[in-house]
Parts: C-alpha cells; sequence; structure tokens
C-alpha cells in the first residue's frame, strides 16, 4: 500500500512537471520524490528563479495535499515573486497545519518574512516571537532572536509596554512615629502608613525620521496609568481612606533630536510636556527641556552628563507654580561579570507652596549581571539622597529648617528563562530608610514589585 501511495505521488508530480515544461519541444517524463522535489524547490529559489520553485512547490502539494515544507516553500517563492499576501496564506496554512514545534519555528519565521517583504515590520516582529517561543533548539531560538533584534533596529517606530505589581506596606509614605516633641510641644503626623497593592501600566511609544547619517528626530508619546488597593489593615487605621486616593495618571509627549559622533559620542536634546491627574481629576502641567551627552571615556568605561529644567503648574490655584533645575553624571564600567554603574545628581526646586522648595543631592550605586545565574539575572542597587528644605514646618516652634536624608536598597531579578513570547517576568524587593531632624517625617517602607519585562 505504501509503495503504491508513493508511485501515485510520483505519477502526480511528474505530470504537474511535465504541463510545466510546455516550452519544451517534447515534455520528457521526470519522476521525483516528494524529498528530492522539495531539494529541488529549495534549489531554484537559491539559484534565484522562483518560478521554477514555485512549480515544484506545487508539485509536492499535488502529491501531498498539507505537506508544511511544501507550503514553506511555496511561501517563499510567492514572496520572491512579489504576490506577498497569496505568500502569507500559504505561510499561515503552514502554521495552522504543523504537528511538531520545528515545523512551527520555520512557519513562523517564513511567515515573518512575508510580512517584512510586505512593509509591515511590526506585525513581523509578533511572528518572530512566535518563532523564538517554539524553537526546539537555542540555535534556531537565537537565529529568531537576532532576526528580531535586526528588524527592531531597521523598524522607525517602538512600542514598550510594562505591567507593574507592587505590594507595600506604606502606600502613603507615612511617618513611622506617632508623635515627636518640639520646642517642649507634642506634634503628631499627618498620616500614618498604609499597606495595600500598588499596581500599574505603563505605555511608551516613539516613531524615529532620519534626518542625516548621524542625526535624527525621535517622536514620543506616553501614558502611565497607578492604582492602589488598600488592605484590610490600612482601612481600619484610617476609615476615611479609599483607593481614590492613590490613582494617578499621565500624558505625555515628547520631542527629541539625536545625534551620534564618529568618535562613538551620542547626544541629545528634547523637550516634555506631560499632563498629571490625581483622584480622577487634572492636577498639573508640566513642561521639560533636557540635555544628554554622553561618550566612550576609556575602553570599557562610558560616561555621560544630563540637565534638565522642568517647569509644573498646578491645574487649582493661581501661582502654584514649581521650577526644578537638575543636572547629573554617570560612570558605567563593563566587567566580564556584568556592568557596574555609578549615578549622581543635584537638583534645585523653588516654588511658594509651602515646604516644597528644596535643595536635593543624591548618588547610587548599581551592580547588574549581563549572564544569567542558574537562569536569574539579578540587579542590585544602593542610593541615598540628602534634601534640605527652603523652610521650616513648625515656624512658630521652631525656625530650624527641614532637613532629611534617604538610604534605598533594592534587590530586582529577571528570570529570561521562565519567558512567553519574549516576555519574562521581573520580581523586586526594595527597602527605604527616611530620616529627619522633624521625627514626625521619619518612614519606612518595604515594597515587593513583581513586573513583567521583554528579554531581546
Amino acid at each position: 500500500m505504501r509503495a503504491l501511495t508513493t508511485w501515485l505521488r510520483r505519477l502526480v508530480l511528474s505530470c504537474a512537471l511535465m504541463s510545466a515544461c510546455t516550452g519544451l519541444a517534447s515534455a520528457q517524463e521526470m519522476r521525483l520524490s516528494l524529498p528530492e522535489a522539495r531539494a529541488a524547490s529549495a534549489r531554484m529559489l537559491q539559484a534565484g528563479k522562483p518560478e521554477a520553485a514555485l512549480i515544484l512547490a506545487e508539485g509536492v502539494l499535488l502529491g501531498a495535499p498539507g505537506d508544511v515544507e511544501g507550503l514553506l516553500l511555496k511561501a517563499r517563492a510567492l514572496q520572491e515573486l512579489g504576490k506577498h499576501r497569496d505568500a502569507r496564506k500559504s505561510a499561515k496554512l503552514a502554521w495552522s497545519v504543523s504537528n511538531t514545534d520545528r515545523d512551527r519555528f520555520y512557519a513562523a519565521m517564513v511567515q515573518a518574512g512575508t510580512l517584512v517583504s510586505n512593509g509591515q515590520k511590526g506585525y513581523a516582529q509578533y511572528w518572530l516571537r512566535r518563532a523564538a517561543q517554539v524553537a526546539p533548539e537555542e540555535r534556531l531560538r537565537g537565529a529568531a532572536v537576532q532576526d528580531f533584534r535586526k528588524l527592531r533596529r531597521a523598524t522607525p517606530w517602538r512600542l514598550h509596554l510594562g505591567l507593574t505589581f507592587a505590594p507595600s506596606d506604606n502606600l502613603n509614605g507615612g511617618a513611622k512615629n506617632e508623635s515627636t516633641d518640639i520646642n517642649g510641644f507634642t506634634v503628631r503626623p499627618g498620616a500614618r502608613p498604609l499597606s495595600g497593592l500598588r499596581y500599574g501600566l505603563n505605555a511608551d511609544f516613539s516613531y524615529r525620521v532620519p534626518i542625516s547619517r548621524n542625526t535624527r528626530l525621535k517622536f514620543g508619546a506616553n501614558i502611565e496609568v497607578t492604582r492602589a488597593e488598600l488592605s484590610s489593615d490600612a482601612r481600619a487605621t484610617d476609615p476615611d481612606a479609599k483607593n481614590n486616593d492613590f490613582r494617578e495618571d499621565s500624558f505625555g509627549l515628547s520631542l527629541d533630536y539625536e545625534a551620534r559622533g564618529k568618535t562613538g559620542w551620542l547626544a541629545s536634546a528634547g523637550v516634555d510636556l506631560t499632563h498629571n491627574t490625581r483622584r480622577g481629576e487634572g492636577f498639573s502641567n508640566v513642561k521639560a527641556l533636557r540635555l544628554f551627552y554622553g561618550r566612550m571615556v576609556m575602553p570599557g568605561v562610558t560616561g555621560s552628563a544630563r540637565a534638565e529644567w522642568r517647569h509644573e503648574t498646578l491645574v487649582h490655584g493661581s501661582g502654584n507654580d514649581l521650577t526644578t533645575q537638575e543636572i547629573g553624571l554617570a560612570l558605567g564600567k563593563q566587567f566580564d561579570m556584568g556592568r557596574l554603574r555609578l549615578d549622581a545628581w543635584f537638583s534645585d526646586t523653588n516654588s511658594d507652596l509651602y515646604m516644597v522648595a528644596n535643595e536635593t543631592t543624591g548618588a547610587q550605586l548599581s551592580f547588574s549581571k549581563t549572564r544569567a545565574v542558574k537562569g536569574m539575572l539579578p540587579r542590585v542597587a544602593l542610593s541615598y539622597r540628602d534634601i534640605d528644605y527652603d523652610n521650616a514646618p513648625f515656624a512658630f516652634l521652631s525656625d530650624m529648617t527641614r532637613h532629611d536624608t534617604e538610604w534605598k536598597l533594592s534587590v530586582d531579578v529577571l528570570l529570561p528563562k521562565v519567558d512567553f513570547y519574549g516576555f519574562a517576568p521581573e520580581i523586586g524587593l526594595s527597602f527605604r530608610d527616611r530620616g529627619s531632624n522633624y521625627g514626625i517625617y521619619d518612614s519606612q517602607s518595604t515594597d515587593l514589585r513583581l513586573g513583567i519585562k521583554s528579554v531581546f
């Protein structure tokens, strides 16, 4: 029975090939097995003869309808002939009838290729992620990831999505002390720590327009949504507290001019416009100007400098503005085991709002692994801030201005081996301790973060 089936397939292939050879003076019978016909079609593609490759692929499909390799060869031939819609149909059919991960991998790769040829680079990236997801071996996964990265670099637009879930024992930054003494008077804080879950979504879209070989414009749009769910303990501590009290949203637009030098430096200048809401109502409008310059200081060491001017106008109230100037420096060192980075900055905020104007000096030292350790990519960061306010919180009791110091330790672990379509879970834990010369501002919080991050 198997011999009869093989003979019939060869006969069908022979008829298909003979009917295709109408240009010959006399058609000669050609007997090919399915593997031979597939191989011949592939050779025709490599030789730049998609018409012949398509005829052979059609012959394969006549002899074996639903043959995955035949469908893929047909899709590639149609792609070369500029028939993108038909090529997509054939590649999609190959994906649907595939029974193994290897077949699905090649079907997804061909589907991505047909989409790129048709100018649909964004959709092609999705199929490359699917190919990486079903790749039967690491070598093939690496090929899909490499193609994805090349395509992303060639795509003028990018979309970054982020999801965050962060349980916290102090959502509102409440004071850890119930009271403090100021010149013999007992003063109580305005808020006690409230525990709960903070969660949110961030979407960042950018589109790049080249101006010259080394310069370009980048248009950006950003949406950030944050919500919170108070715990039962928090509701018992403050019955008046509501989830809506922690609702925050922001909508922003940006424009950047970026330039790259032949010696490896990178510079940019950008402007931002952002609208912030709280509790579902307009809160403030922000406009900012940013400058950045970075370059390689020595082999393996990069340095950068940045400056920012930011003006925030509160929606409610006349003259309630904040103006902040900030400068920062950073150094990064690449090691075989990972990357070490040091950031330092200084900011000055001016405002007529009471207890808002301040000068802040900060620094952060971070280390991140670039190679997975037992399937994990950890990052550790230690930061310090010194905040010197312009005013005293209780001027009628003391003229001593408020001065805070804050330490924060955070550990984030990315699990790249537990990815789904190139997105992997990230787990973070941070501890923050703020001390103040006014005890009612002393605060501590521990936050657990659960997020999703792209690994390629």
